[in-house]
């Protein structure tokens, strides 16, 4: 759960997001999860939930180690600041099967100002080596998603996002952006409608932690 940025809507930079208790799994805690879930019939994981997946630096023998115990789908978002070319030939050799960039903009000026930390020549370049060295590879994994928080102020502006990232990312899209504070209280609300991930998805944090 940690990052190298501070986005500024980001609810790890605000500390909304529960109690703050920096760290990162166990290796041996990652296997017995794979392990006891692959025993479940477990057959998808992502790599991330609240943090910069690739500041951990056994990540791509957590690829290796799912997709060798047949795990079908290994995904995870990502920042991109660090994805140099070593990593991603790494990546792409533990058998990641997609990745998801999260990028907000298409000038340094709006990126950065949001992206608060980075450097927009650099993930560009990045973003773009990951696509070159997947081509010269002749490989069809990882698949590349680039995506925004779709803030108000760049609503307007998302079909140019979208025209900036065809021909590198094989999907765009965007997150509707949310607005949460601890004194949002959602107590007594009712709905119709349920959210689908209690029955699709269990997370467990760094140190074990199983939410519901």
């Amino acid at each position: 759960n940690v990052c190298n940025l501070k986005c500024l809507f980001c609810a790890v930079t605000s500390k909304n997001w529960g109690p703050h208790r920096p760290g990162c799994m166990d290796f041996g805690l990652f296997q017995r999860v794979i392990d006891e879930g692959v025993g479940n019939g477990l057959c998808s994981i992502k790599l991330s939930l609240r943090g910069e997946p690739m500041l951990y630096p056994k990540l791509g023998e957590m690829v290796r180690y799912a997709k060798d115990k047949g795990i079908l789908d290994i995904y995870f978002n990502t920042n991109a600041t660090l994805l140099d070319e070593d990593k991603i030939n790494r990546l792409i050799d533990a058998g990641l099967d997609r990745i998801s960039i999260s990028f907000e903009g298409i000038t340094k000026e709006v990126y950065e100002s949001y992206r608060v930390g980075a450097k927009y020549e650099d993930v560009v370049t990045n973003v773009k080596t990951l696509r070159h060295i997947r081509d010269r590879r002749s490989l069809s994994y990882p698949q590349i998603r680039v995506q925004t928080v779709l803030l108000p102020e760049l609503k307007e502006s998302f079909p140019h996002y979208i025209e900036f990232w065809q021909g590198i990312a094989d999907e765009v899209a965007y997150l509707d952006s949310r607005c949460e504070t601890p004194d949002d209280d959602h107590r007594g609300l009712v709905a119709d409608w349920a959210c689908p991930f209690l029955w699709q998805r269990i997370a467990i944090l760094w140190d074990g932690t199983l939410l519901p």
